[in-house]
This record gives C-alpha cells, structure tokens and sequence, in this order.
C-alpha cells in the first residue's frame, strides 16, 4: 500500500518538475476563476429562518400561517408623547403620509380603520357588557320608543325630564327602606349631560361629531379609544407600527431604514416641538 502511494507521490512530483509553468498557470487560473465565482455568485443568508431546513414541518406551518393572516409591522416602533392628543395625533398622521412612499420602509400601522368593525362592535364585549347593556335599553326602553315616533329636540328633552323626575322619585323613596350603610347609586344625567355638551360643543366652535348616545349604553366611554390610533392604556403615549425594508447580504439589515426613520423623526420634530 505504501509502495503505490509512493509511485503516485513520485509520478506528480515529475510532472510538476516537467511542466512548472503549465501547473503555475493552471493554479492562477483557478484562483482567478474562484474569484470570479465568489463576486458574482457568493451571497449571505442573514434570515434565521435560513437556520431551518425548508422542509421542516413548523416553518411549513408557519409559512402558510404568514400566508394566511397578514402580519403586523413592529421591528421598530415609534413612540409619541404630546401634551394635546391632537399633536400627538397630527405628528403619526404625517410620519405615516412620509413613509407611505419611502424606499426604506415597506409598511406602516398607526391607525385602525374601525368603521369596518362598528357593524360587529357587541362581539368584542363581554358577557357582562352585554347583561348591562341590555337591562340599559329595558330601562330606557320607553324613551328610544317615544323618541323614535317624534324626533324632536323638544320631545327629547321632555323625556329625559319625565325619566329624572321618576329616576329622582324612586331613589328618595327606595332611601326610607335601606340601611344607612347601604350604598344608594344616585340617578343617571350621563345623558343629558352629554347633550348640554355637545351643544355648548357646536356654540363655541366646530368640533368632531361624537354620539351622545354612548354615554348612556356605555360608562366611562373615551373618545381616544375610538379614534383608531394605537394609543397605550393610559392615554399617554401614541404608537406607530413600522416594517422597513430588509437590505438582502447586509448583515445589518435595517441600518439604513433606521437611520432614514429618526432623520424623519428628527425633522418633523422642529415642526412639533412640543412632541
């Protein structure tokens, strides 16, 4: 065995001490042919997913999940604090107008079109809203129903006189038979309240449309819940959802779309100074 390995070893060696330039040439070709293959063919795959095989039976899945239901953006997030709504509000809407055409940046969230939802709004509540909702409109019931049958500012205000005068009689009888430690719930001018509002509302200047009607069917109602804007829970900070473009072979991938979203930032922020 080792006698063959030899006359192998010793047959190169001569053809290499025969032809020194022919093996020199073949070798610079082949490092220039290499090259060549490297710059034009050689690629970085900077996606963990590259890390599982496509075959695997999870990201077969998760595929056809990704398929199925749209993701949301959120590889990076941008996050607004204002002292008005309004502002905080305004500086979303024109960084979202801005990266709506960006070469950076591949999609945008900062607002839900909640039109599209108000038709299945009692899904989303809970058993218990529901209860409450429904003995609402039994109490209310004979309102809604005169209301209805004449429709006049007059007749409104004349029902909802009709029920406090009973709301306010019931609860100074109901008073006499309970305890003194009994919590007595006082009558509720959630609803005329609110239409005392939005009339001084519509006096003093123009303002956005909000139905009285929703403080009477649902407590604690916030208007910045409903805007659609992706607003934290309490109210403070404003979110906008962005995806930029990943930059294929980079392995920093989204260097430059950063780097364009806080120039943005930074230049929208000399216009709201106050954000």
């Amino acid at each position: 065995m080792r006698g063959s390995k030899h006359t192998i070893y010793h047959r190169f060696a001569g053809i290499v001490l025969r032809h020194p330039f022919g093996i020199i040439l073949v070798a610079a070709l082949g490092v220039v042919l290499s090259l060549l293959v490297t710059a034009t063919q050689l690629t970085f795959h900077t996606n963990r997913l590259d890390l599982i095989a496509s075959g695997n039976h999870y990201r077969q899945l998760g595929d056809a999940y990704d398929r199925e239901f749209e993701a949301l953006p959120g590889d990076v997030i941008v996050l607004i604090r204002a002292e008005r709504p309004e502002t905080a509000k305004a500086f979303a809407t024109a960084l979202a107008q801005r990266w709506a055409t960006d070469p950076h940046i591949d999609q945008v969230l900062y607002r839900i079109n909640v039109d599209a939802l108000k038709s299945k709004a009692l899904l989303y509540l809970s058993p218990d809203d529901l209860t409450a909702l429904r003995q609402k409109l039994q109490t209310h019931q004979a309102l809604l129903e005169e209301l209805t049958a004449s429709p006049t500012l007059q007749n409104l205000f004349a029902l909802i006189n009709r029920e406090m005068s009973t709301a306010l009689v019931g609860h100074v009888f109901t008073g006499f038979l309970q305890d003194d430690h009994q919590a007595q719930e006082p009558p509720d001018l959630s609803l005329l309240v609110a239409f005392l509002q939005h009339m001084n509302q519509a006096l003093d200047a123009p303002h956005v449309y909000q139905s009285p009607w929703a403080s009477l069917f649902a407590k604690d109602v916030e208007t910045r819940g409903q805007d659609g804007f992706l607003w934290s829970e309490d109210k403070h900070l404003l979110f906008v959802l962005v995806q930029p473009k990943r930059a294929e072979g980079e392995f920093n991938r989204f260097d430059k779309a950063v780097q364009q979203i806080r120039a943005d930032v930074d230049e929208l922020r000399k216009v709201h100074p106050d954000v």
